[in-house]
């Protein structure tokens, strides 16, 4: 027997959840908005005038959105900016700590600058797309070992070189799942995101200096060839194979002769 107002109840509580479910979506929507934004706009700082954000009794000036500024504190090494940055993805409604992380980000800036910021920031864990990943698995799918890998080199915030590893990703029973990739870092030996063959792009969430290394990615989408041979150059080992490249010729060209010859890459 359904008692009086049970029904009116049931609505309310319905019309309650929808809300939250379409404010989560504009959320996430707004989030991958600012996330594009950062990787394919590389001045965006640089041009940004400050607005003025009114929060409770707090009132400042920031180029942020409180998306980045929380995303910039989670960069940082600081126990007290990567606090708040938690708590408010634990909790995005909650806005106590919203003039905090503006003031962090603001003097992080002006401590690093608007392009070296980009090597601080990180990336919430949402699937976005990126650019067109179909070359990079290409290039892979040409090797058909059981583990082909691919390694390339990035410039850190300190200007010195990383090596970065591409990989199919290893799912929990130890098989390649040869439609996505996984990025790691191997100088850091941390895992930066992953690669679907859409080009969708999953960073992982604490993932360093993960905008430029998406900018990295871009032209590297589009010319796999350059990326791979500037590896060879720069350390002696062969970007596709993984093995020292001892012949002047190899090391001349920056790729082994059988990895070269199999793409065409020969002298």
């Amino acid at each position: 027997m359904i008692r009086p107002g049970e029904i009116q109840q049931k609505a309310r509580a319905v019309g309650v959840r929808d809300q939250q479910i379409e404010k989560d979506s504009n959320s996430r929507a707004r989030r991958l908005s600012s996330t594009v934004a950062l990787v394919h706009d590389e001045d965006s700082f640089l041009v940004r005038e400050p607005k003025r954000i009114t929060v409770g009794e707090a009132s400042f000036e920031s180029i942020f959105t409180h998306d980045e500024a929380f995303r910039i504190c989670n960069g940082l090494t600081n126990p007290r900016a990567r606090i708040i940055s938690r708590l408010y993805y634990e909790s995005p409604s909650d806005l106590s700590n919203v003039a905090e992380a503006h003031k962090i980000a603001t003097k992080t800036l002006n401590r690093y600058g608007p392009y070296k910021l980009k090597y601080v920031i990180t990336l919430q864990p949402l699937p976005f797309k990126a650019f067109d990943a179909i070359p990079i698995f290409t290039e892979l799918d040409r090797k058909h070992g059981a583990s082909p890998i691919i390694r390339i080199l990035h410039t850190n915030i300190n200007g010195e070189y990383e090596e970065l590893e591409i990989a199919f990703y290893i799912n929990p029973d130890s098989t390649a799942d040869r439609k996505r990739l996984q990025v790691t870092n191997l100088t850091t030996k941390q895992a930066l995101m992953q690669i679907e063959r859409s080009g969708h792009v999953i960073p992982e969430a604490d993932a360093r200096e993960i905008v430029p290394i998406l900018q990295l990615f871009m032209p590297f989408s589009k010319d796999t060839k350059s990326l791979i041979i500037s590896y060879g150059l720069e350390t002696g080992t062969c970007g596709i194979c993984g093995r020292t490249l001892t012949d002047e010729a190899s090391i001349r060209r920056g790729v082994g002769p059988i990895c070269a010859s199999g793409r065409g890459w020969a002298d």
